[in-house]
């Protein structure tokens, strides 16, 4: 959250959703509402959200906001729909201001070591095989350093109500990991690709992007910004 000159509260920045078993996205989902509820009727402010690029769905190629339609093709993409729908109602005819980021495929320092990236350069680091189990699978990489870029320019900059975040760059699973696995000088035998697994393709439309029309363009390209996580590892 920042305040203004006076202590007013002027933005306040949702970033993800507590895990809370099956049901987290649900629950989290009414938790954040039922406190925006609340706020909103006692003070003006501004309400950024971190939400998805998958609520596009998994195999729709380039999409934008505006000229992509959402969908609620997983427990994930349907709690950030549904959360979306119910802000933007709370939103309605009052001066607070809601700013709803879709990021596309972010990555970064201190990420859930679960994750991709994490997880090949443990894997990398001990010598140790690593199954890639969609090596075709196309994502928009962006690092987390530009997505605070962004989120920097929507709170003093007018933007629409959503607003994408990605580079329009698409790379695969195998590509990323290629270049992070030359870059830590691994034997290319530690990356085992898995045949015959489904393939999908998300990336950003950056014609009709709202950022990159605006000149808020990420800096970082996959090689830099695996040098930077792999700088602090």
């Amino acid at each position: 959250k920042s305040h203004g000159a006076e202590g007013e509260l002027q933005s306040v920045f949702h970033m993800g959703y507590v895990n809370i078993g099956d049901k987290s996205h649900t629950t989290s989902m009414v938790y954040s509402i039922g406190i925006y509820s609340q706020l909103i009727s006692k003070m003006e402010f501004h309400l950024l959200v971190l939400g998805s690029g998958a609520v596009y769905g998994l195999d729709v190629g380039s999409c934008a906001s505006g000229f992509s339609h959402s969908s609620a093709s997983n427990p994930y993409a349907k709690a950030k729909i549904d959360c979306l729908q119910n802000l933007r109602e709370i939103f309605t005819d009052v001066n607070s201001r809601l700013t709803w980021l879709r990021i596309f495929q972010p990555y970064g320092l201190n990420q859930d070591v679960l994750r991709l990236i994490p997880s090949a350069i443990n894997h990398f680091k001990e010598n140790s095989p690593f199954l890639l189990k969609n090596p075709n699978s196309i994502s928009d990489w962006i690092t987390s350093r530009d997505v605070a870029g962004a989120v920097k320019y929507c709170i003093s900059e007018s933007t629409p109500q959503i607003v994408d975040v990605g580079t329009g760059v698409p790379t695969s699973n195998r590509d990323i990991l290629n270049i992070l696995r030359l870059k830590m000088g691994a034997p290319e035998d530690l990356l085992i690709l898995q045949t015959n697994s489904r393939a999908s393709s998300l990336y950003l439309d950056v014609k009709n992007s709202f950022l990159h029309k605006a000149g808020c363009i990420p800096k970082d390209n996959v090689s830099h910004g695996l040098d930077w996580i792999l700088q602090s590892c």
